[in-house]
């Protein structure tokens, strides 16, 4: 409210109200809030459970950013960044995709017979990654990079339609990185790496640019391979049905001493059976495991 009444003291507010700066205005006024103050420690944990979040949304993108996340640093690595440029690197795939939660899963899992305009609604998600990203101050400066992964370098991407070096360097590593793992992925448990390489190398000075296609490259050829979670494997026939009945408590809000008590174990068994868990369905915290849960009618 303070911020909002500062600015209309502005003799030209009422003038502009319509105009677009307005709302970034009022943004930049108001105090900080609690997540806007997040300390530097706590920032990937943040990327790490928004990447998993959105990307439960579908089967097919289950671990898509972690991978995009884990490509991305190593082409980062081979163009020489340094550690702190590495960091961000890796920040920004992590949240890439994070506009794809305003995106209705029907689009998402249509695939190739999208019509024409939940094509053009897909097309949006990098507009409201750009848009979430914008909104948090310990987010923001990855914005730029992050809705940059469907750029072209020769300006036929989206969303802002950049060419070359207008695309941050980041942004342009995303783009390679998001189309490689992606490519990988609908190969299934089959990849061929060199397959993948040669369809992206026809795209090279069009859509990739070619210092960030030639670092992938590199990374390939030294045997880094990608760890892919197939969807498969995610399946709930692959936890033990006392992991199953531990994962219900989890997602139902109960914490280890409750769980422990209902279904009569100890703390240490409860704490082991969520370990296997964690590791079995590619999660690192308790809100990607209960978004998992609810996708998989376990609650």
């Amino acid at each position: 409210m303070d911020a909002f009444l500062a600015l209309t003291q502005q003799a030209d507010f009422w003038h502009k109200f319509e105009e677009q700066s307005t709302e970034e205005a009022l943004i930049a006024r108001r105090p900080p809030t609690v997540a806007e103050c997040t300390e530097q420690n706590q920032i990937e944990r943040m990327c790490e459970t928004l990447a998993d979040f959105v990307d439960l949304k579908t089967r097919e993108s289950w671990h898509h950013s972690r991978t995009v996340a884990e490509v991305a640093e190593r082409i980062g690595n081979c163009l020489g960044m340094k550690t702190g440029e590495l960091t961000r690197l890796r920040y920004a795939a992590l949240v890439h995709d994070v506009g794809k939660v305003a995106i209705p899963v029907a689009i998402l899992t249509k695939g190739e017979q999208r019509s024409s305009s939940e094509w053009e609604t897909l097309r949006l998600h990098p507009y409201y990654t750009q848009r979430i990203l914008e909104r948090v101050a310990s987010l923001q400066a990855l914005a730029p990079a992050a809705s940059a992964h469907h750029e072209w370098v020769n300006g036929q991407g989206y969303h802002r339609q950049l060419c070359g070096e207008q695309i941050p360097l980041h942004g342009r590593i995303l783009a390679v990185a998001n189309s490689y793992v992606r490519l990988i992925q609908q190969q299934g448990d089959q990849t061929d790496q060199a397959a993948v390489l040669h369809k992206m190398h026809a795209l090279v000075d069009s859509q990739f640019d070619r210092a960030c296609y030639e670092a992938l490259v590199t990374s390939v050829t030294k045997g880094h391979d990608i760890q892919y979670i197939s969807p498969r494997s995610l399946a709930v026939g692959n936890l033990t049905k006392r992991e199953v009945e531990v994962l219900s408590l989890l997602a139902k809000g109960y914490n280890t001493p409750q769980i422990a008590r209902t279904l009569h174990i100890s703390r240490k068994t409860v704490e082991h059976h969520l370990s296997h868990i964690y590791k079995k369905i590619g999660v690192t915290c308790r809100t990607a495991a209960v978004v998992y849960a609810v996708q998989q009618g376990i609650v």
